[in-house]
């Protein structure tokens, strides 16, 4: 029997692990469809235990110290973002990008961009276009059969999948491919993407890490693939 005060804990924590600035109670509540009196009794007891920690100016929620060494424990460690300058500046692209698998929808944690090559942002918003980003289709070619299937029918290729899949039966030759090679790449006279997954410690899906390159000409493929490949399995 399920305990529902245990759920909504859980639930918390995964709604405020996809913010890296934290939330606010109004918008936790909001995330949650709870009143604010019920996420404030519940957040209060998760600080309490460490599991949360509320920060001032503005308060809000972030994860606590309880949490982070739990994830220490499980061997999972954040790149550091001093690696994923070098790696982005090791290469010609525009951007990059890590992107997380929340356990329903793809996650942009971190962005670095050409203009502010030496800053990590921290961004914590959903894919909008889940098949037109190539870290979120890395993701894809990497999901377990079932959050696969899960995935296509909460967003049927129909209708989002733009003008670069038109059909199921083509995003679905792509993956494959994708998860043959261990990379998802696109590529054409306009543009160059790149993404390699990486993975939590006991082995399942964590995330991808991906560069856009508005020059494909300037780029070495094989070069931006072993980078983002050693950054990975770091």
């Amino acid at each position: 029997m399920a305990v529902q005060s245990l759920e909504r804990g859980m639930d918390i924590l995964r709604v405020v692990a996809q913010s890296y600035e934290g939330l606010r109670l109004s918008d936790l509540a909001r995330e949650m469809g709870l009143a604010q009196p019920t996420v404030h009794n519940l957040a209060n007891t998760l600080v309490r235990g460490g599991f949360l920690a509320k920060v001032a100016d503005p308060v809000r929620y972030r994860i606590g110290p309880a949490m982070q060494d739990l994830a220490a424990k499980s061997g999972d460690v954040d790149l550091p973002d001093s690696t994923l300058i070098e790696t982005f500046n090791s290469t010609t692209a525009d951007s990059l990008l890590v992107v997380e698998w929340s356990g329903s929808d793809f996650v942009i944690q971190r962005r670095i961009d050409r203009s502010r090559a030496n800053v990590v942002q921290r961004v914590g918003t959903v894919v909008p276009s889940p098949y037109q980003f190539v870290t979120s289709l890395c993701l894809l070619a990497f999901l377990p059969a079932m959050d696969l299937d899960s995935f296509l029918k909460k967003y049927p290729i129909e209708e989002y999948g733009g003008q670069i899949f038109s059909k199921r039966e083509q995003l679905i030759k792509f993956l494959t491919s994708s998860s043959k090679l261990g990379v998802a790449v696109q590529q054409n006279a306009k543009l160059f993407r790149a993404a390699v997954p990486f993975f939590h410690a006991s082995g399942t899906l964590r995330g991808a890490i991906g560069v856009y390159c508005s020059k494909p000409m300037s780029v070495n493929p094989a070069k931006i693939i072993q980078a983002l490949k050693s950054t990975a399995n770091l």
